[in-house]
């Protein structure tokens, strides 16, 4: 069989194959606070042209807690607009079609990374296994696909993949047009993503034993492509919150207290005890310093800089997270650590063994996807791993394959034209992915007007369309809208409620009294507060204290049987009955 043959029918095998993947599995999820919010710069901007989300958050039903008036008295959307330009038009289309699009973008950027790589044909599927099924990735690309993770893992993986191809003397002014935009456009997605610039820290040596012809020039030029393709977010800054540096949600980082340790090891979304792939990948990197110290070097930096943000952050298990979601962005760099690994030793048992390890990891990772999406494992409560507690949630997965087909496949109850719709995005996706499979093997060539002036260009026409959107966003002046969403957000609420229970099961009643504090202090209206502190109360044996928690909550719910019963046991506590007295 010819070669041309085999690489049309691999294609359209491929092709087939995700698409009916998509169509089984794929699940539109759209709830806020995040994934809404993201769509909401897409569909604002490409339907009304502007920035006034108020009709979005009604169709979506977005609490007004997730919104406030900001100093400039518009509404808030403390999310990154760069997920909703990718969805761009799409958002005129059922969401379905977005979802298919974000799969293709991450497919795109792997293949690329593939090819540049020149990743080995006996390694490609164990490295995408591990890629895949080993990290956060399958959970969002199949149910999750609006957060930003998606679109900012293709786009890191395009902008590391090109900056490792060529080192610093070697790049055209080319390169380096298109590594500053694609920078911009990372941060964009994440405004933590223009520390991917660190990687090129690497290239120090590199520039110290070259001789680099108008160094100042090309990093101005990098410099300046990074600013066009950012300048949308600087405007929205601007417009919306009074500052090009507003960086909302800042004040919930803790920049000198990382929490690294609970981050790697935790059981509530850790690295490790989620994705355990972490641990090997990263000592692939390590051994990668010593055959390819620039590549090594510069991706440990780009994933421990990572690590670091997400540490400080004071939500560092990630919310409601399958692991922790936030470390996808880079999870590339994983991709290489396991080429890294596979290539040590050529032995065979060597590599059987590295096999045997990315597959067993990949498997517990995958494990852990199927008991959330039968609703053993939900994300926004705590459950320990600890004994037996996480083999009982998976044997219980594992044990009904009715319930278990049932939570995965989320369409058998959808009407005969949202199946259409569906059919219709997975055809397109089949048709997108065998296309690049059938070229990807051709030689690239760009024409020069492509980086020089098609890319800026665009980059020009979102900064004018922004600037629109935002002229044309007028503030507030509902005093329904002003009085609901109030000056400050409360979306940090959740987080304390999940973060009450987490230490709840983990019996630290104190530090679960301490959460539910802070989320009654952003919503002292709401009862689930309430109950998390007088739970805490009541296990401390601080009954009177106890008491008038639970007493607020059957305020609002006279109804709440737990808080009801809590409360009378609390009672007796306090006032144990006296022995009669003849």
């Amino acid at each position: 069989m010819s070669s041309g043959n085999t690489q049309f029918r691999c294609a359209v095998l491929t092709g087939g194959a995700l698409a009916i993947l998509f169509f089984l599995f794929a699940h539109t999820f759209l709830s806020p606070p995040d994934t809404v919010f993201y769509w909401c710069w897409a569909e604002s901007l490409f339907t009304d042209l502007d920035f006034y989300f108020i009709d979005e958050f009604a169709r979506w039903d977005v609490p007004p807690r997730y919104s406030y008036i900001t100093p400039t008295g518009r509404l808030a959307n403390d999310w990154p607009p760069g997920t909703g330009f990718v969805i761009g038009p799409l958002a005129y289309l059922p969401p379905v079609f977005a979802h298919a699009w974000m799969v293709f973008l991450v497919f795109i950027s792997v293949v690329f990374w593939i090819r540049e790589t020149q990743l080995a044909t006996r390694d490609l599927w164990i490295v995408i296994t591990g890629l895949v099924a080993g990290t956060p990735l399958l959970f969002y690309l199949l149910f999750g696909p609006f957060f930003s993770h998606v679109p900012s893992f293709a786009a890191t993986t395009v902008f590391l993949t090109l900056w490792a191809r060529k080192k610093l003397a070697d790049r055209s002014e080319h390169d380096w047009i298109v590594l500053g935009l694609l920078l911009g456009t990372s941060a964009l997605l994440r405004p933590q993503n223009l520390l991917l610039s660190l990687v090129m820290l690497a290239d120090l040596q590199d520039l110290t034993q070259r001789r680099l012809q108008d160094p100042a020039c090309k990093l101005v030029l990098f410099c300046a492509m990074a600013f066009l393709a950012f300048a949308p977010q600087l405007v929205i800054w601007t417009v919306l919150y009074g500052s090009p540096l507003a960086l909302p949600k800042v004040e919930e980082m803790h920049w000198l207290y990382p929490s690294f340790g609970k981050v790697l090891f935790s059981d509530f979304h850790g690295i490790l005890p989620w994705t355990p792939l972490f641990a090997p990948a990263v000592a692939g990197l390590f051994i990668m310093t010593r055959r390819n110290t620039r590549l090594g070097i510069g991706l440990l930096l780009v994933l421990l800089v990572q690590l670091y943000i997400n540490s400080a952050n004071a939500v560092w298990w990630s919310g409601g997270s399958f692991g922790n979601r936030r470390m996808l962005d880079s999870a590339i760099i994983w991709g290489w650590g396991m080429i890294a690994l596979l290539n040590w030793k050529e032995a065979r048992p060597w590599r059987v063994c590295i096999a045997v390890v990315v597959t067993a990891c990949s498997t517990w990772t995958t494990l852990l996807v199927l008991a959330e999406r039968v609703g053993e494992l939900p994300l926004s409560r705590y459950v320990p791993f600890i004994g037996d507690n996480i083999l009982a949630v998976i044997f219980s997965t594992l044990s009904n394959p009715v319930r278990l087909i049932k939570g995965l496949v989320r369409w058998t109850d959808s009407p005969a034209s949202t199946l259409a719709v569906r059919v219709a995005a997975s055809l397109l996706l089949a048709a997108g992915t065998g296309s690049v499979l059938l070229f990807q093997r051709r030689p690239l060539s760009i024409p020069v007007m492509i980086p020089q002036v098609v890319l800026p260009g665009a980059a020009l026409v979102l900064l004018l369309v922004v600037s629109v959107g935002v002229v044309r966003t007028p503030p507030e002046n509902d005093p329904g809208v002003i009085e609901a969403a109030g000056t400050e957000a409360a979306v940090l609420w959740d987080n304390h409620i999940e973060l009450a229970y987490y230490h709840a099961r983990r019996e630290e009643h104190q530090l679960a009294e301490e959460a539910a504090r802070r989320a009654i202090g952003l919503r002292p209206n709401n009862t689930a507060g309430w109950v998390e502190l007088g739970r805490a109360l009541y296990l401390q044996e601080r009954m009177k204290s106890a008491v008038e928690a639970f007493d607020k909550v059957l305020e609002t719910d006279p109804d709440h049987a737990l808080s009801r019963s809590l409360r009378q046991s609390a009672i007796d506590s306090a006032h144990p009955p006296r022995e009669h007295v003849p």
